[in-house]
C-alpha cells in the first residue's frame, strides 16, 4: 500500500478555494469598477458644464449686438421669428436662453457633487475591502507555503 502525498494547489488555486477571499476581492472589484464610473460620470459632466459656460458667454458678449440691429438685420430676423422682433422681445428671448444655461449648469454642479460623494464612497469601500484582502492574503501565503514545506518534506522521505 503506497501513501501519495496530496499534491499542493497552485497560489492562484488555492486563493480561489478560499471563499473568504473571492468575495472580498469581488467587493473591491465592484467598488473599484463603481469608482471609476463616477469618475467618468464627474469627466463628462465637467466637460458638458464647460460648453455650457462657454455658450452662456457667448450669448452675453451678444446682448451689445442684439440692442445694436440695423434696420437689415431687423428685418431679417422678423422674418426668421414671425413677428416684430422688437429689443424688449430680443433682450427677453436672450435672458430666457440665459436663464435655461443656468438651470442645466446648476443641475450638472448637483450631478457633479452627487457622483463625487458617491466615489468617495466606492473608494473607501473598495479601501477597506483591500485592508482585510492585505492580512488575509498574508495568513493564506503563510498557510501555502506550509503546505508545500509538508509536501517538500513528504517528498523527501520517501
Amino acid at each position: 500500500m503506497t501513501d501519495q502525498a496530496k499534491p499542493v494547489p497552485t497560489w492562484v488555486e488555492f486563493l480561489k478555494a478560499d471563499k473568504k477571499y473571492s468575495e472580498l476581492e469581488q467587493t473591491s472589484d465592484l467598488a473599484r469598477s463603481r469608482q471609476r464610473d463616477c469618475e467618468q460620470v464627474i469627466r463628462s459632466n465637467d466637460m458638458r458644464l464647460e460648453m455650457l459656460k462657454f455658450v452662456h458667454d457667448i450669448l452675453e458678449s451678444k446682448k451689445f449686438e442684439f440692442e445694436c440691429m440695423d434696420k437689415g438685420e431687423e428685418e431679417a430676423a422678423q422674418k426668421f421669428v414671425g413677428h416684430s422682433f422688437t429689443l424688449e422681445l430680443r433682450n427677453e428671448q436672450l435672458y430666457d436662453y440665459c436663464q435655461e444655461l443656468n438651470e442645466q449648469k446648476y443641475a450638472l454642479h448637483l450631478a457633479i457633487a452627487d457622483a463625487s460623494v458617491k466615489r468617495q464612497q466606492y473608494k473607501q469601500e473598495a479601501d477597506e475591502a483591500e485592508k482585510v484582502l492585505f492580512r488575509l492574503r498574508k495568513r493564506l501565503v503563510e498557510e501555502h507555503n506550509k503546505l508545500e514545506a509538508e509536501a517538500k518534506k513528504a517528498q523527501e522521505a520517501k
